[in-house]
């Protein structure tokens, strides 16, 4: 659902034991839900609606050792605690941890090197628009352009000698970069 919230409804094709789902970014206004969070094993009968919520980052970090991460913060309008769940009995969903990633980077299908880290990072630069409320909630968000950025570390192979001549140069070319 997070993604959902990032990118909209993403568009699905393969096989219950294989399944691919594209997500399409940069809407004009990203989608919102609201989120019911049982909070009881913290807190004795402990429910949070977090309400009109919009996914504003998603930031994934990539490393060869360690726990594959990702990072997905959210803005809501506001939040209602009670003693029991919004929507009914809340579900614990299970899942796999993110595998670790294989990257590569390669030209004309010669690799030219190893990565050995970096981060990707997209944004709808959602804005929370604070008004003077009797309520306290802000009045919603506003969504900004859309953008991605990121940063690959890598030790560069023999081969990587002609990126440089070509940088010098000022030759564009193409490279093939796979996470």
């Amino acid at each position: 659902m997070r993604l959902r919230l990032l990118f909209g409804a993403p568009s699905t094709s393969g096989s219950p034991s294989d399944y691919v789902h594209n997500f399409d970014s940069g809407a004009a206004i990203p989608p919102w839900n609201s989120i019911d969070l049982d909070l009881s094993s913290a807190l004795t009968n402990r429910y949070s609606l977090l309400t009109d919520v919009r996914g504003g980052d998603l930031q994934i970090d990539f490393s060869p050792n360690g726990p594959a991460t990702a990072r997905i913060s959210i803005i809501g309008k506001g939040e209602t605690t009670s003693g029991s769940a919004s929507s009914g009995t809340p579900t614990t969903v299970a899942g796999d941890n993110f595998s670790r990633s294989m990257g590569s980077i390669s030209r004309g299908g010669s690799a030219l090197g190893q990565v050995t880290g970096g981060t990707l990072t997209y944004s709808n630069n959602l804005e929370a628009v604070r008004t003077i409320r009797a309520d306290r909630l802000i009045e919603g968000t506003d969504p900004g352009i859309a953008s991605a950025s990121g940063e690959i570390r890598m030790r560069l192979s023999s081969d990587a000698e002609a990126l440089i001549a070509d940088a010098e140069d000022n030759t564009p070319f193409e490279l093939d970069f796979r996470l």
